[in-house]
């Protein structure tokens, strides 16, 4: 039970984050842990670079980047992160809440703290999760009672997203 009323939030965009990495896919729970310690939120697809140095104009953009670079060997995500990836540098704002997903669980509510930045280092435990945003944990809020709120993911979108607006 969340020890704050839920209507408190309903102007707030909130969102739906898998944290999970391919290279680490058998492993999300990591990935997780690692976000919550280190105070971040990221997303993979680096490859395609800084996006603050190219400025994509589209979903559509990113994902015929993602689908230029030999390494990204599964295409047919490429839709998928090209619209994840413009979401959490377009979109996605400061004061925005997300729920972490684990293991097919809702884990965790977080609040975005901090602007999309490109920071290439280990911290992660991947090297395709440059792609981040700083965060502040709200254990004050259950996720599942967020979720229910926001009537889960909206039927019109792919499921599998990583990055996911709700509401």
């Amino acid at each position: 039970m969340s020890n704050i009323p839920l209507n408190e939030y309903a102007d707030t965009a909130v969102w739906r984050l898998i944290t999970w990495s391919e290279r680490y896919g058998d492993n999300p729970e990591q990935v997780y842990e690692r976000f919550l310690k280190y105070t971040v939120i990221a997303l993979g697809w680096s490859l395609v670079g800084d996006l603050r140095e190219w400025q994509p104009s589209s979903p559509e953009e990113i994902a015929d980047r993602i689908r230029r670079i030999d390494a990204y060997w599964n295409l047919r995500n490429a839709s998928a992160g090209g619209r994840s990836l413009y979401s959490f540098f377009k979109v996605l704002n400061n004061g925005d809440l997300v729920i972490l997903v684990a293991k097919g669980k809702r884990k965790k509510v977080v609040e975005v703290t901090g602007s999309y930045c490109y920071k290439i280092d280990d911290i992660l435990i991947s090297e395709d999760l440059y792609h981040r945003r700083t965060i502040k944990k709200r254990d004050e809020i259950n996720p599942d009672e967020l979720w229910e709120q926001c009537g889960g993911v909206p039927s019109n979108t792919w499921v599998y997203d990583t990055l996911l607006k709700l509401r």
